[in-house]
C-alpha cells in the first residue's frame, strides 16, 4: 500500500476507534517495552517513517497515536502478521532484513519486584545470577509461585522477517535463536553487521551467525554472562548496543546489576554493592571487556555524535526527580543504585533525592557524581544520532530522543544538538521534531528512511509500517547507500574505503575506518590525518583508525610529538590527544603535560585522561595545577584530573597535597582516595570546609571504607544541629555518622547513639533514627539505613544495649522520645521504671500521649510474665476511661492480659459502642485472634451486617480479616467471598476500602509498591505531569477516588482522557478532553496547545479513555484502603 499523506490520514480512520491509550508508568514498568522511563513495556509495534519538521496533519496509527508529520509522506504497511510475541527491539540490516527481539516472558518468567514483595530481601541480597535462580527456586518451593514451570514456560527469541519473493514486503519469519532459562530476559537489544548479530539477553551477551541466510543461526557464542543479578524493575535490562569510533561495541546494563567473570579470573561487579548499572565496551569478539561508566539507572540506548562523544537518555527514579540526558565519559559516575528505589517515607529514594544526585550542576552537589547535561522529557526511550542523510541539513550532528509520557499529547520525539561547554556539553536547538505521537524507538534504514516504533498496549496491536518522504530522500547519494553496505567492506579496495571516509553517512564512514584499520593501512590513514586541505570529519576518522591500529599507527603522525597540530582545528587536536592515551603512546607524555594548560578545556580534559591512561607520574604536579586553576568550576575537568590521578596510582604523592590551601586540590585528593578505598581519607573529616567533610563521610560510609569507619563514628558528639531543609549536606553527614556507629556495633557507639538521641537540639527525625538504630543493636536489620543496600551486620552482645539503658535509660525515657525509649527498654528487660512509676506516667494527663500509651503497654508486657500487682488493674481501668482512643486501646489490651474474661467483655463492648472508629478497628483486630465461641458469633453477625449494609465502612476490613483469622471454615469462606473483588462490580465489591485506612502507610505504598508517584503529583511535592495532580481530589469523595483506582476508565480526569472528535466535514481531531459544554469541546492537542471546537461542528466524539491500569488489582486489600486514605488526605 502506498498512499499520500492525505489519503493515509483518511485511510487510517477505518482502523481508529480511539486514540492510542497511554499507559500508566507503573503498568509500563510491570509489563515492559523498549523505553527508558517506561522500563520496557510490551507493545504491538508500529514502524513509522517520519520526515522533518512539525507540519500539518494528524495521523491515527494502530488505533491510536496522532503524529504531526510532514506533508507528502507516503506509507507502506508490512509484517504485522509475522509478529507472534511482544517486540522489544528491532534492527534492520544492510539487506533490509528486520531482526526483532521478541519476548513472551514479560511477567511470565521475567518478573518485577513490585509484583513479588515476598522476595525483596532475597533480591537485595542477590549478588550473582545463580543467587537469583536460587530464590526463584525457593519461591516455587514455598508456593509463592504456583506453577513449577513458571520461569521456563515462555521464551525470548530473535526472529528475522525478510522478503523472499522480492515484492518489498516480508513474507517469511525465521527464528534466529531463543532462550528460556529461568534467569532469562528480557531480551532487549539486537545489532547486525555483515552477517553477525549481537544480542543482549540477560543474563548473557551473544554473537550469532547465520551462514546460509536461512534465518536460523548455525553458530551462537556466549561472549559474556553474569548480567542481571537482580530482578529489580522489569526492563532495567542489558541493551544499548552501539559502535564506538574506537571499533568497540558499547552497551548498557540497567540497575539489575552484573557479576561478570572474565577468562583471566578478574570479575566485573559494581562498586558500593550489587544493583548498579553501567556502560561497558568490548571488542566485537567479546575480548577486552571494560566498564566504561557507572551509576546509570536504565539507559535504553547509547549514541555517539560525529566527534566520538557518547550520550544516553536515562530515566528518573520516580520520586519527583527528572529524566536526564547524560554525557558519558570514561570513569564517569552518575550516582544511581537500585536499592534507592525501595526507600520510602520521608527518605524516599534515599540519597538520590535527599542529596540531589540527579540534578543539574549546582554548588552543593556531591562531588563524586557527574551531573547530567540537561533534564528532558518524562520518559526517555529510543535515542539516536542522525547518521547524516535523509533529513534537511539542520539535523546534521543532531540527536533524536523519544519521549514516552503515556499520553499522545505529551509524547513525541525531541531533536537537539550537543556541543562543548568547557569540558562538558550543553544542549542547543532543542525542539519537537514530531509530537502527539506515542513513540518508543527510532532507527534509520540504510536508504535514509527513519523508522519509529509506537504501540497500543490495550489492543495488543502488532503492526509494522514504513513511511517515506520523497523530497527528503531525493539526494542521489542515498541511492548508492544500500549497495555500498551490501558489498562487505572487506571486498572494497583501500582506495575506495579511504574515499568513503568522506561519505555523508556516519555508519558508512565508521565501517570504512574499521576495515582500513584492520588492514593496517597506516600510510593512507596518516596521509589523510595530516592533510590540512581535507575536511575535518574524514581526518577524525583517520585518527581513530590509526588509534585502532595502536601505537604503531599513531607514530605515523606523531613520532616527533604533536607540535604540528597546534594550528589545526581544535577537535583534531583533541582526538590526537585522546588517541595518545588509548594506544599507550608514552613518548607523547611531555606534550600531553603541556596541554594540561591549553586554553581549550576540552583538550585539557583529554590530556588529563590520556596521562592517566599512561600512568604518567611526572604529570601529577600538572594535574594538581589544573585542579587548582579550575577551582571546581568545570566538574568534568575535575573528573578528568581525579580519574587520571586514580589511574596513575601514586597515593603517597597524592596524599602529600592533603593539606593544600586550595579547597579544590584537597577535594581532589579526597576523591582519589575514595576511588582507592583508602582509609587515610579519614583525614578530611576534620577539614575546615563542610562540603569536604560530608564528601569524606559519603566516601567512607557509602563505599564503604571500613578502615576509616571508626573515625567517622567518633564524630557523633561534635555534630552541630541541622535544619529539616538541609538534607543535602547537614543531614547527609549526620545520617552517615549515625550509620557508622551502627555498623561498628561497639559499646562506645551504642552510648554515643544514646547521647545523640537525648540531645533535644538535634533534628527529631535524626534523633529517632539514632534511637531506632540503637534499639536494633542486638538484632540489626539486614539493610543499610542510609543506602538501602543489603549489608547484614553481626548481632552485638545484648549486654551492650542493656548497659546503655542501665546508664541512660531514665534520661532516654524522660526525653521527647521517651515512648520509643520505653518500648526498647521494655523489649530488652531494662525498663528503668517500676510498676508504680509506669502507672504514674500512664495516669499523668500532662505527659505526652505516646509516653502514656507506652507505659500501659509496658505494664501489659510485665503482666504477661506475671510481674505486676494491683496498680496495673487501676491503670487499665483509668486508661479505658481516658479521652484518647490510643490510650483506651492500650488499656483494653492490658485488661485482657490481667483478666481475659473482663478484657474480652471490654473488647466486645468496644466493637459495639466505642466512641472512635480506631477503637472499633482495634477491637476487631484483637477479637480475630481470640478463640472463643462468643467471638465467632459476633463476627458472623458483623459479616451479615456488612452484607446488608448495616455495618460502618471504616471497620469492615477488620471484620473480614477477623473472620479469616478464625478457625471456622464457614466464616472463612464467607469472608473470602466478601474480600474478593468482582469484575462486574469493581467498586461495590471493594466498599471496605472507602474508609478506615492509614494515610501514612498509604503514602509508602504510593511511593513504592503502587508506584503512583511515577505519574501523579501531590504525593511528594513534585509535578509529575503524566497523570493528574491529586491535590484536592478528596473534595470529590472517597468513592470517586476508589473508582478512579479500581475502574479508571469510569473516572477520567479532565485533560487526561484521550478522545477522537469527528467533525461535520468528516475530518478527525484526536486529543485530550479538557472540557465539553453546550458551546464547545476543548481539547489539548499537544504541540498546538488547546483547541476549542464548536458543538455544532462536532458530529461524533468517543468516550474519554485513559491508559491508567486498574491499580486496585495490584494491591493487597489493606494497601488499597491505605492508598485511598492517603489520597483523601491530600489538600
Amino acid at each position: 500500500m502506498v498512499a499520500s499523506a492525505r489519503a493515509w490520514r483518511i485511510g487510517r480512520r477505518v482502523l481508529v476507534g480511539l486514540l492510542l491509550l497511554p499507559i500508566l508508568v507503573w503498568l509500563a514498568v510491570a509489563i515492559g517495552v523498549k523505553m527508558t522511563m517506561a522500563e520496557d513495556v510490551p507493545f504491538g509495534a508500529l514502524l513509522l517513517l517520519v520526515g522533518e519538521g512539525l507540519a500539518g496533519s494528524l495521523i491515527c496509527a494502530v488505533g491510536g497515536c496522532e503524529a504531526e508529520l510532514l506533508e507528502g509522506m507516503e506509507s507502506v504497511a508490512f509484517g504485522a502478521d509475522l509478529l507472534e510475541a511482544t517486540p522489544v527491539a528491532i534492527e534492520v540490516d544492510e539487506f533490509g532484513r528486520v531482526y526483532v527481539a521478541e519476548t513472551a516472558r514479560m511477567n511470565q518468567g521475567t518478573e518485577d519486584n513490585r509484583s513479588h514483595a515476598h522476595w525483596l530481601m532475597d533480591d537485595l541480597a542477590s549478588r550473582t545470577v545463580d543467587d537469583r535462580r536460587a530464590y526463584y527456586a525457593k519461591a516455587i518451593e514455598e508456593g509463592q509461585i504456583a506453577d513449577p514451570d513458571h520461569f521456563t514456560a515462555n521464551t525470548d527469541r530473535v526472529v528475522v522477517l525478510d522478503d523472499t519473493d522480492g515484492d518489498g514486503l516480508p513474507d517469511r519469519r525465521s527464528e534466529l535463536a531463543a532462550w528460556n532459562d529461568p534467569a532469562s530476559g528480557l531480551i532487549a537489544g539486537v545489532e547486525a553487521r555483515e552477517g553477525y548479530v549481537w544480542v543482549t539477553a540477560i543474563p548473557s551477551l551473544h554473537r550469532l551467525l547465520d551462514e546460509n541466510n536461512d534465518g536460523v543461526a548455525e553458530h551462537s557464542v556466549e561472549l559474556h554472562t553474569g548480567f542481571g543479578v537482580k530482578t529489580s524493575l522489569v526492563g532495567h535490562d542489558l541493551h544499548g548496543l552501539a559502535w564506538g569510533p574506537d571499533g568497540k561495541l558499547y552497551f548498557s546494563m540497567g540497575d539489575r546489576g552484573y557479576h561478570v567473570e572474565l577468562p583471566d579470573g578478574r570479575v566485573h561487579q559494581p562498586t558500593m554493592g550489587p544493583g548498579r548499572g553501567a556502560v561497558m565496551r568490548m571488542n566485537p569478539d567479546g575480548s577486552d571487556l571494560e566498564v566504561f561508566a557507572t551509576g546509570v539507572r536504565n539507559p535504553q540506548e547509547l549514541a555517539f555524535d560525529d566527534y566520538g562523544n557518547l550520550f544516553t537518555g536515562d530515566n528518573n527514579g520516580d520520586g519527583g526527580d527528572s529524566a536526564r540526558l547524560v554525557y558519558l565519559v570514561e570513569g564517569g559516575e552518575t550516582g544511581w543504585a537500585m536499592p534507592y528505589q525501595t526507600l520510602a517515607g520521608d527518605y524516599v529514594r534515599g540519597p538520590w533525592m535527599a542529596e540531589r544526585l540527579w540534578d543539574l550542576q549546582h554548588a552543593t552537589q556531591p562531588a563524586w557524581v557527574l551531573p547530567p547535561v540537561a533534564h528532558i522529557g518524562n520518559g526517555p526511550a529510543g535515542f539516536l544520532h542522525y547518521p547524516g542523510m535523509g533529513l534537511p541539513d539542520r539535523y546534521r550532528n543532531h540527536f533524536f530522543l523519544c519521549d514516552y509520557a503515556y499520553m499522545p499529547g505529551r509524547s513525541g520525539i525531541w531533536s537537539f544538538a550537543l556541543e562543548p561547554r568547557g569540558a562538558g556539553m550543553q544542549m542547543v536547538d532543542r525542539h519537537r521534531f514530531i509530537w502527539s505521537f506515542l513513540v518508543t524507538d527510532i532507527d534509520f534504514a540504510w536508504d535514509g528512511r527513519l523508522f519509529a516504533t509506537a504501540f497500543d498496549q490495550v489492543r495488543q496491536t502488532q503492526e509494522l509500517v514504513e513511511l517515506r518522504h520523497a523530497a527528503s530522500l531525493a539526494d542521489p547519494r542515498l541511492a548508492e547507500l544500500p549497495g555500498i553496505v551490501q558489498e562487505k567492506m572487506g571486498a572494497k579496495t583501500s582506495e575506495q574505503l579511504a574515499a568513503l571516509l568522506s561519505f555523508p553517512d556516519q555508519r558508512v564512514r565508521l565501517r570504512s575506518q574499521f576495515e582500513l584499520a584492520a588492514r593496517r593501512e597506516i600510510g593512507r590513514l596518516a596521509a589523510l590525518a595530516l592533510d590540512p586541505s581535507a575536511e575535518l570529519i574524514p581526518r577524525l576518522h583517520a585518527v581513530w583508525g590509526l588509534s585502532q591500529i595502536g601505537a604503531e599507527g599513531l607514530r605515523a603522525v606523531a613520532a616527533d610529538g604533536l607540535g604540528w597540530s597546534l594550528q589545526e582545528p581544535e577537535e583534531l587536536r583533541v582526538q590526537l590527544v585522546k588517541a595518545a592515551g588509548d594506544v599507550g603512546a608514552d613518548w607523547l607524555a611531555p606534550g600531553l603535560r603541556a596541554r594540561l594548560a591549553d586554553p581549550s578545556a576540552r583538550l585539557r580534559f583529554f590530556a588529563a585522561q590520556s596521562l592517566g591512561a599512561l600512568g604518567d607520574r611526572s604529570s601529577i604536579d600538572g594535574l594538581f595545577e589544573l585542579l587548582r586553576a579550575n577551582a571546581d568550576e568545570d566538574v568534568f575537568l575535575r573528573h578528568a584530573a581525579v580519574w587520571a590521578l586514580h589511574r596513575i596510582a601514586d597515593l603517597d604523592a597524592v596524599l602529600s597535597r592533603r593539606d593544600d590551601p586550595s579547597r579544590s586540590v584537597r577535594l581532589a585528593v579526597l576523591l582519589v582516595l575514595r576511588q582507592a578505598g583508602d582509609a587515610r581519607i579519614a583525614h578530611f573529616l576534620a577539614d575546615e570546609d563542610p562540603l569536604i567533610v560530608v564528601e569524606a563521610a559519603r566516601a567512607i560510609y557509602d563505599w564503604p571504607i571500613d578502615g576509616a569507619m571508626q573515625v567517622l563514628a567518633s564524630g557523633i558528639d561534635r555534630l552541630e544541629p541541622v535544619s529539616a531543609q538541609d538534607t543535602q549536606v547537614g543531614q547527609a553527614l549526620h545520617r552517615r555518622v549515625i550509620g557508622a556507629n551502627v555498623r561498628l556495633r561497639s559499646r562506645e557507639g551504642a552510648h554515643a547513639l544514646a547521647r545523640y538521641a537525648m540531645d533535644e537540639a538535634q533534628l527529631p527525625a535524626l534523633r529517632r533514627l539514632a534511637l531506632d538504630a540503637l534499639g536494633s543493636y542486638s538484632e540489626p536489620p539486614v539493610r543499610d539505613l542510609t543506602m538501602g543496600f543489603y549489608r547484614p551486620l553481626e548481632p552485638a552482645d545484648p549486654e551492650i544495649l542493656a548497659s546503655v539503658f542501665r546508664a541512660r535509660g531514665r534520661a532516654l525515657v524522660d526525653s521527647s522520645l521517651g515512648s520509643r525509649a520505653m518500648e526498647i527498654a521494655n523489649q530488652i528487660g531494662e525498663l528503668p521504671l517500676d510498676e508504680e512509676e509506669l502507672g504514674e506516667i500512664a495516669e499523668d494527663v500532662s505527659a505526652l500521649l505516646a509516653a502514656r500509651v507506652s507505659a500501659v503497654l509496658a505494664l501489659r508486657s510485665r503482666a504477661a510474665s506475671g510481674g505486676v500487682g494491683e496498680a496495673a488493674q487501676r491503670v487499665a481501668a483509668q486508661a479505658i476511661a481516658a479521652d484518647a482512643p490510643a490510650l483506651r486501646n492500650a488499656g483494653r489490651d492490658l485488661l485482657f492480659e490481667l483478666d481475659p474474661a473482663a478484657g474480652l467483655a471490654s473488647l466486645l463492648e468496644a466493637v459495639e459502642s466505642a466512641a472512635h472508629p480506631s477503637e472499633r478497628r482495634h477491637g476487631w483486630r484483637r477479637l480475630g485472634v481470640i478463640d472463643d465461641e462468643r467471638v465467632g458469633d459476633v463476627i458472623a453477625k458483623a459479616l451479615a451486617d456488612w452484607e446488608e449494609e448495616n455495618l460502618e465502612t471504616s471497620v469492615a476490613l477488620e471484620v473480614i480479616e477477623a473472620a479469616l483469622a478464625q478457625g471456622d471454615a464457614l466464616l472463612v469462606d464467607r469472608a473470602r467471598s466478601l474480600i474478593t473483588p468482582s469484575a462486574e462490580e469493581p467498586v461495590e465489591s471493594r466498599r471496605w476500602a472507602l474508609a478506615g485506612g492509614d494515610p501514612e502507610a498509604g503514602r509508602v505504598v504510593f511511593q513504592t509498591g503502587g508506584d503512583c508517584q511515577r505519574c501523579h503529583a501531590g504525593g511528594g511535592g513534585h509535578e509529575a505531569g503524566v497523570g493528574p495532580d491529586l491535590a484536592g481530589i478528596s473534595r470529590r469523595g472517597a468513592r470517586y477516588v476508589l473508582e478512579s483506582v479500581v475502574a479508571p476508565q469510569e473516572r477520567v480526569a479532565p485533560g487526561f482522557g484521550s478522545v477522537v472528535v469527528t467533525r461535520s466535514d468528516g475530518t478527525v481531531q484526536p486529543g485530550l478532553l479538557v472540557d465539553a459544554d453546550d458551546r464547545f469541546v476543548t481539547l489539548d492537542v499537544g504541540g498546538e496547545g488547546r483547541m476549542s471546537i464548536p458543538r455544532e461542528d462536532v458530529a461524533e466524539m468517543t468516550e474519554p479513555v485513559t491508559g491508567m491500569p486498574p491499580i486496585g488489582a495490584m494491591l493487597s486489600p489493606r494497601a488499597l484502603r491505605d492508598v485511598i486514605a492517603y489520597v483523601m488526605s491530600l489538600q
